[in-house]
């Protein structure tokens, strides 16, 4: 499941003129852990961590509902990990094997799983340029933990990245920026 979806996400990023290696894997790590930072910040705006709610942006060709709220941005995240792991032809089905960062204990905060998430993934730069099998590890640790934290949240995450796949689909090259 989670290759064919990491392969569907390389196709479509593709061809949106995304590459994770232009400007070093280094860059696209860092997208990743921002978008695990907006997620913090919709919950300090006040959105509840199951909330998606619609942003009305004008294309110029009509109007569009962009998806927004915490579980968006966790997908985003998980999105651009697995374009990652895809570039790199990652095999994913091996995922639930992986070790993942475990704060089940009720003491953990949501912050702390976020903060967990990004220490893991930002581990993964160490490893650039990939040839260390570390960077498959830590690749797939940050996304187990990120899925860890959706489960306990009862996020149905592959719904919302699949939503936010198909509205992704109808957005210009790049999405409109530098990279």
């Amino acid at each position: 499941m989670l290759n064919e979806l990491s392969r569907s996400i390389r196709f479509d990023n593709a061809s949106k003129g995304f590459d994770p290696t232009e400007g070093g894997v280094s860059r696209y790590i860092l997208l990743a852990i921002s978008e695990i930072c907006e997620a913090q910040e919709e919950l300090r705006d006040g959105r509840g961590t199951n909330e998606v709610y619609y942003q009305t942006l004008n294309t110029g060709t009509g109007s569009t509902n962009k998806p927004e709220g915490f579980p968006v941005e966790i997908a985003d995240a998980i999105i651009r990990l697995l374009d990652i792991g895809a570039k790199f032809e990652f095999d994913f089905e091996d995922l639930s094997d992986v070790e993942s960062a475990d704060y089940s204990d009720s003491k953990y905060t949501i912050d702390d799983w976020l903060v967990g998430a990004i220490n893991t993934i930002s581990m993964m730069s160490l490893y650039e340029p990939i040839k260390e099998t570390d960077f498959e590890e830590y690749l797939k640790m940050g996304i187990g933990t990120l899925f860890l934290l959706c489960e306990k949240l009862d996020i149905k995450i592959m719904d919302v990245i699949n939503e936010k796949l198909e509205y992704n689909r109808s957005r210009p090259p790049k999405h409109g920026r530098k990279f």
